[in-house]
């Protein structure tokens, strides 16, 4: 297992939103809400065993989420925004924009453990040296 304490962080918040999605989609009956949570608890078990496919899936996970979120905002505001100032706007927002935040940091973080280096990924073994 790693020792990344950035990566065993974002397993944890995987691991808690995962439970959180799935009792709320078994309380409510919300399918989408069971997958949510069902792919969540398998990106935290990936990336617990350093597994390169949870990268991916936790990027999924995020772009869905982030997504979803702004289709919600975009539909409060097709319907008639609730709040006429600036200061209501700005606080009903930022818990979601603080959610997406941490989840588009999550994935960043996840993408640089992962990432190989350039070197690595064209297969060369050794650094090059420049000849005087």
């Amino acid at each position: 297992m790693t020792r990344a304490p950035a990566l065993w962080l974002v397993a944890g918040a995987l691991v808690v939103y995962g439970v959180y999605a799935a009792v709320r989609g078994v309380d409510a009956w919300q399918p989408d809400a069971l997958v949510f949570g069902a792919a969540s608890l398998a990106a935290a078990a990936g990336l617990l065993f350093e597994r390169r496919w949870a990268a991916y899936l936790l990027h999924a996970i995020v772009a869905l989420l982030v997504a979803s979120w702004i289709a919600a905002v975009a539909g409060i505001v097709a319907a008639g925004w609730p709040y006429r100032d600036a200061a209501g706007v700005a606080v009903s927002l930022a818990p979601g924009i603080a959610a997406a935040a941490l989840a588009i940091a999550a994935s960043v973080t996840v993408f640089r453990h992962f990432r190989r280096p350039r070197a690595a990924a064209r297969g060369e073994t050794h650094s090059r040296e420049v000849s005087p």
